[in-house]
This record gives structure tokens, sequence and C-alpha cells, in this order.
């Protein structure tokens, strides 16, 4: 049992419904009956009845509920003590994104979490990947949101959001569209749309070589989604984690996983030891709301 298992559990009491319970605590109804399901396991008892128009608490709810408000009312004593006992500017929050990362479902828990706490204030800052350590190690940001890779993220902290593989987005008219997956040798001729900032180009173009070819870049640009664009638009093809979600917004581009598989996944960086309570009330808040939007959507106009 933990603390946001208790307050979806007086939520859905008070709101007598996991409708109007999962909009008010910004998670999704299924994760919310999951909550409860094993909040009901963990005590052996059934905690609600489903009625046709509203979900009360039984008996043993009741009791629970009684007791829940007593320890909630605790919890956030003692949070806002801890909290008022600092200068205001560490209830503040600076995070760094990978500039080709930026888009709505990474900003959205934002968003949630800024509705919830509103004594911290958060500012969002986008930078290129390589900048994560130095920013991170003279505290410049408290956090940051990438896909770590190099040597440097040994000194820091991860704490993984999705793991996935790299593939290519290629257009659906071409032949490895047909495909599941296809070997690095099979995209040794095609034109590549690589990333604009050195670190993410440099490293892809250092993947190409390990695997025998020099790739021809026919264009760098600065996302994601204006990649994915180009794409579409049949100029070649572009690497990009298996995480992403392509088709739910242009029918014209495909995922095509990569032989030999090389993992990738998205974190959340912060320095080692940084173990502020409103850092850690960040890093599980956004990785309860984010876990329920997965994967990622990459929004490009289709065309025809």
């Amino acid at each position: 049992m933990d603390i946001f298992q208790l307050k979806a559990f007086q939520t859905l009491a008070e709101c007598q419904s996991y409708t109007a319970a999962a909009k008010k605590l910004f998670i999704s109804q299924s994760y919310l009956s999951k909550l409860i399901s094993k909040l009901e396991d963990e005590l052996d008892t059934k905690l609600f009845k489903r009625g046709r128009k509203k979900t009360l608490p039984t008996e043993e709810g009741l009791i629970l509920l009684q007791s829940s408000e007593l320890v909630l009312r605790e919890f956030e004593r003692i949070r806002r003590k801890l909290y008022g006992y600092k200068p205001e500017k560490e209830n503040n929050l600076s995070i760094a994104i990978t500039t080709c990362l930026i888009n709505n479902d990474l900003l959205r828990p934002f968003k949630y979490f800024a509705l919830q706490f509103q004594n911290v204030e958060i500012s969002i800052l986008e930078v290129p990947y390589e900048q994560f350590p130095e920013l991170l190690e003279v505290r410049q940001v408290d956090l940051a949101i990438g896909w770590p890779e190099d040597d440097a993220m040994g000194r820091l902290d991860l704490n993984p959001l999705l793991f996935g593989l790299w593939g290519i987005a290629v257009h659906r008219d071409h032949p490895a569209a047909k495909c599941d997956s296809i070997e690095w040798a099979d995209i040794k001729n095609e034109r590549f749309i690589l990333p604009d900032y050195e670190y993410h180009f440099r490293k892809h173009v250092m993947r190409c070589r390990q695997h025998g070819f020099r790739p021809y870049v026919c264009c760098r640009t600065t996302s994601i989604v204006s990649s994915l664009l180009m794409v579409s638009r049949n100029l070649g093809v572009a690497f990009i984690p298996s995480f992403m979600c392509l088709e739910k917004y242009n029918e014209l581009v495909r995922f095509v996983h990569l032989l030999p598989e090389e993992p990738v996944s998205l974190s959340i960086v912060k320095r080692r030891g940084n173990n502020a309570p409103v850092i850690s009330e960040f890093i599980d808040f956004y990785t309860r709301i984010f876990s329920e939007q997965t994967p990622i959507s990459v929004q490009t106009p289709a065309e025809g």
C-alpha cells in the first residue's frame, strides 16, 4: 500500500464513479481499477460495490476511508512542513528536454503536475542531448528527459520511462514497409534524414560505419516531427525508436526494426544523490502519468 493508492481509494469514495475519479486523478479508468484491485488484494477484502449509477464503499471500505483521511492529512502536513522549511527557490524545478523530442505527450504530465502541486514552479529548457551531463552536474537543471547512451551517464541516475529498439521510419511505398524487420546491410544505399544536432548525428553515422557503410545524408532536421514529415514525402528514411507512435497520425509512414537489435530507452535523468523531495515527487508522478499514455504520439501532417 502506498500514498497514491490511498489517494485513489479516497477519491473514488468521494466521486462514487470510476470515470469521475480517474479524471480527477489524471489517470485512466483501467489504471484506477488496477490500483483499487491491488489494494483489495493486499487487504484481502472488498472495498467497493458497483451499482448501476454509483460505486459505493462497503462496510470495510468505510472503515478504511476514515483511517485513510487521517493518514493523508498527516502526510500532507508533513509534506508541507518539509517544503515550508526550504527556501522558495528549492520548490522550483528546471528540466531539460532533448530538443528533437519536444511534443505534447512529453509535456502533458507537466501540466497535470502543476495542477496538483501548485507550490512548485516548473521551467523547461530545450537543449541538445550532449549538454545533459554538464547541465546536471553544475546544477543548472534539476532533471533531464531523453535517451541516454554514453558513458557520461554513469555519473547520473536514470529513471526509465520506456524501453524499445532502434529502427527506421520509411514511406509506406518503400519495399521495406512490408517487412517487420530488416538488416543494416539492406539500408546501405538509402538516403538518410539525420538529426541536425552533432551528438545524435555522429551517433547515427557511427552506427552505420560499424555496420560497414558510410550513410548518404540527404538532409538534417531539428526534430523527429520534421524527420517524419520528410519520410512521409518519400525523401528518405530516418532512425527512430520503436516506442514512437507513427501510423496513428500519419498513415504514410511505417516503422521497421533493424537487425541486429539495438536497445534504446527514454529516461528521466538526475544528478546522483540529488534526492530532494520535490524531485522525487516529480519523478514518481511523471512516471505514473506517462505510463498511461504510451507510446509517444508524433504528429505529422498526413499527405495524399
